[in-house]
């Protein structure tokens, strides 16, 4: 049977929107702030590969079969409660510099085993 799940009033999840060719130094973004938020032991990130879209400086990227080397657009979503957001978030911002970031106020479900 499965237990119930308890309900955290905030949480925050964090979208961070930027380019497959992103880096910081020889690293694609994604992985570095992937990695990153393992190290601290965040709640949870998602990284989507989107397949076409286009950002601030309104140029069009699309990945297709054909051009699986393509300059896709990616979406790194965080899931975090406020404390950890707010110890973790200082050591991300240099790294997203270049990239849009939107911070939302959520309600998170969590497991009950899920202690932190």
């Amino acid at each position: 049977m499965m237990a119930a799940m308890s309900s955290t009033p905030t949480g925050k999840r964090v979208r961070i929107y930027c380019e497959q060719s992103d880096r910081t130094g020889h690293t694609p973004l994604a992985t570095a702030i992937v990695q990153l938020l393992w190290r601290e032991r965040a709640s949870g990130v998602t990284v989507f590969n989107a397949v076409e879209g286009f950002g601030a400086r309104h140029v069009m990227h699309s990945a297709h079969l054909v051009d699986l080397g393509a300059n896709a657009p990616v979406l790194v979503e965080w899931l975090e409660r406020p404390d950890r957001f707010d110890q973790i978030w200082p050591q991300l911002e240099p790294l997203v510099q270049q990239a849009v970031v939107t911070v939302e106020d959520v309600t998170m479900l969590v497991p009950p085993h899920d202690v932190r």
